[in-house]
């Protein structure tokens, strides 16, 4: 019932009972509303039709219909008409169908194509919501990506500098530098460097003098030291003899250079997060990498100690300044042939980098090559910034005017100009024939 009354058909009955009763007590004398045009039965089947569509318009243009012939029917005096079915009573319900049904159709499909643009409307609307969702996991991807784009880099850069500190040929540097790799991956600034002289007997402390015996250390440098490799507390935790003393270390790495133990990094303090299994394979890659960097080192060292040129300078090393000046003060005094020597120093290089202050030296060694005559030659001094030229059969007075000329070009280059201004000064020592000896002509260059 309740349903019936919510619907159409019950608003298209109580409207005709409305019309009925209103012809029946109001206008009698115009039955069926005959006068009016247009005809309010037609008015009622047009509206119900444009609101409710073809279905409902079928039975309102059919119901209107037949009240208002009904309405007629009992209304006409057939005394004074001949017949009902005349197209003066008939063209009202043939137009009200009419029009009912065009009105009907066209509000049905127009019904239909707005379900369907609601339809595409829900579907644009699921498509919206499903690329929106789409998009949100895409850019949280991109983010992502981002971040392991940014954590590689920052792990390409970390490895640049590591690969780029392992690369010197000083031996303290190699290690300074490997300490420095190690704390900073484990975070960390408790750690000590031992330099292992007998295995059974003492280890000392690097760029120190404590002198600690074997048996003194703790479990875990004992146990890396016997096995030769990297040890943490995992290696040592079963061990029968394993001690936690105040002094006790988390981890003990051994430096190893061509089978022989040479150093002991010990490092007493690891926060707990970076106490884990990858930074333990890092510091094993540090350790062998560094290992293999010392070996190449001493290797360099021991061969520059043999070699008298110096290659990246283009000028002879000290050592072979002391072989060659006894040479030629021997051949100046027993020939009686002028012979000059040329001390340059640079006056500082501190607070200057060490790839700038080659650089500077490499200026120098380039101003002096260019100035000297192809019989003279040019060594290292005694330190990084001395440099001796050694001018035979050649006055003190022509030397002066050779240097004039090379410090002339060096500030042409404005290097005293900057932040730590580099000045250079000279001497020049020539040879006299009362000299009785080398030492007498150059005994302090050497």
């Amino acid at each position: 019932m309740k349903k019936f009354i919510n619907s159409p058909y019950a608003v298209l009955l109580g409207s005709l009972i409305i019309l009925v009763s209103i012809d029946f007590f109001l206008v009698k004398e115009s039955f069926a509303y005959l006068p009016y045009n247009p005809n309010p039965y037609l008015i009622l089947s047009v509206l119900i039709s444009a609101v409710y569509g073809l279905r409902v318009s079928i039975v309102a243009s059919g119901s209107c219909s037949l009240v208002y012939l009904l309405t007629l029917h009992f209304n006409l005096n057939y005394e004074e008409v001949e017949t009902l079915f005349d197209f003066q009573y008939l063209s009202t319900p043939l137009v009200l169908s009419m029009t009912s049904l065009v009105l009907g159709e066209l509000r049905q499909h127009s019904t239909n194509k707005l379900k369907l643009l609601d339809l595409d409307v829900l579907d644009t609307a699921k498509i919206q919501e499903h690329l929106k969702a789409k998009d949100i996991v895409q850019v949280k991807e991109i983010n992502e990506l981002k971040k392991r784009l940014v954590s590689r880099l920052e792990t390409v850069r970390s490895f640049h500098d590591i690969a780029t500190s392992f690369q010197s040929v000083d031996e303290s540097i190699l290690l300074q530098n490997f300490i420095d790799a190690i704390s900073k991956l484990f975070k960390t600034n408790s750690i000590q460097v031992y330099i292992v002289k007998e295995l059974e007997q003492s280890v000392y402390q690097w760029q120190g003098v404590l002198n600690i015996q074997f048996k003194n250390l703790d479990s875990l440098s004992q146990e890396a030291l016997r096995l030769k490799k990297q040890s943490t507390l995992e290696d040592v935790y079963s061990l029968n003899n394993f001690n936690q003393s105040q002094d006790f270390s988390l981890m003990a790495i051994p430096l190893i250079l061509e089978g022989k133990i040479e150093f002991l990094v010990q490092i007493k303090n690891i926060p707990f997060l970076d106490y884990i299994p990858s930074n333990f394979k890092i510091s094993d890659l540090y350790t062998k990498w560094v290992s293999s960097s010392l070996v190449y080192a001493r290797n360099y060292q021991n061969s520059m100690k043999n070699n008298i040129w110096n290659d990246q300078l283009q000028v002879y090393q000290h050592n072979y300044f002391r072989d060659r000046i006894n040479e030629e003060f021997n051949r100046s005094k027993a020939y009686m042939l002028p012979l000059s020597l040329l001390k340059v120093k640079v006056d500082t290089f501190d607070g200057i980098s060490v790839s700038k202050s080659m650089t500077i030296r490499k200026i120098i060694c380039g101003l002096l090559v260019k100035s000297i005559r192809k019989l003279d030659y040019i060594t290292e001094g005694k330190d990084q910034s001395e440099y001796f030229v050694v001018f035979p059969i050649f006055d003190a007075q022509s030397v002066q005017e050779t240097w004039k000329k090379i410090e002339t070009e060096f500030y042409k280059l404005n290097l005293h100009g900057e932040k730590y201004p580099i000045k250079l000064s000279a001497m020049v020592k020539e040879f006299n024939p009362s000299m009785n000896s080398m030492e007498d002509f150059a005994g302090e260059f050497i």
